[in-house]
């Protein structure tokens, strides 16, 4: 029987999460995107206000998963709590061209951390825009996700090709099942 599992793209505004959840989706993406009333502050047009959603089957998993991108912008966390209910695991983008990504990606750690603690759900993440320019380094980002103690791959992608977006979620199911295994041997042993 296929199953769907929810996956949630999170970030800030301009990360790419629109564009990655659209460059991988098998329907048409939903979008809840508005004419920015702050067009200076966030650097585009339209932002998305409640969430945009795509759905994806993975044949290699026999699933299909439901999509879901979050607003970037603090406003609307709320909707980020509400969307976060039987989430498997999450996408973090971090735009890397921007002078303060590692404070961004720091805010956005901090704010989904009861998430990922909750039920161990997976994390991956995703540098975007570094085909501009990369301010910082994988290893930048590293010592961030070790001051909050998690353990997510971090990968450099481009959110408009199909390939590098798969491959993120590759590295998420990776930890996933990662995760999985480790609990399951936490509950042989406890049983023991």
């Amino acid at each position: 029987m296929l199953k769907k599992f929810k996956v949630l793209f999170a970030g800030d505004v301009g990360t790419g999460k629109t564009t990655a959840i659209n460059s991988i989706s098998d329907i048409p993406t939903v979008y809840t995107d508005v004419r920015a009333s702050d067009i200076e502050d966030i650097g585009k047009t339209h932002t998305t206000v409640a969430f945009d959603y795509g759905e994806i089957h993975l044949a290699y998993l026999n699933n299909r998963l439901r999509l879901y991108g979050l607003p970037g912008q603090v406003r609307f966390s709320f909707i980020w709590d509400m969307l976060s209910d039987g989430v498997i695991g999450i996408v973090l983008l971090a735009n890397n061209h921007r002078d303060n990504a590692l404070h961004e990606t720091e805010q956005f750690l901090q704010a989904f951390l009861p998430i990922l603690q909750k039920e161990q759900v997976a994390m991956v993440l995703g540098l975007t825009h570094g085909d501009v320019s990369a301010h910082y380094k994988s290893k930048d980002y590293w010592k961030i996700l070790q001051k909050f103690h998690i353990n997510a791959p971090i990968l450099s992608i481009d959110a408009r090709e199909k390939n590098d977006v798969l491959l993120l979620l590759e590295a998420l199911f990776s930890q996933i099942e990662a995760t999985h295994r480790q609990t399951l041997h936490e509950s042989k042993h406890s049983c023991t």
